[in-house]
């Protein structure tokens, strides 16, 4: 992975990355700016939509 330095790679952009890859997310976190939910939210949503078919087909 690369590394992360807000300039030629941001952590935007690596999160995303992570979250349309990534079968699960486990977020744990002590500060995160509101507005940086809102930038990944429709990705989060995402994961959690797939979560509710996944958990139905069981």
């Amino acid at each position: 992975m690369p590394i992360i330095d807000n300039r030629s790679r941001t952590m935007h952009e690596g999160l995303i990355n992570a979250l349309t890859s990534a079968d699960r997310v486990d977020i744990e976190v002590a500060f995160f700016y509101f507005s940086g939910w809102q930038l990944l939210a429709k990705y989060l949503l995402r994961k959690n939509q797939n979560l509710e078919e996944s958990q139905s087909r069981a």
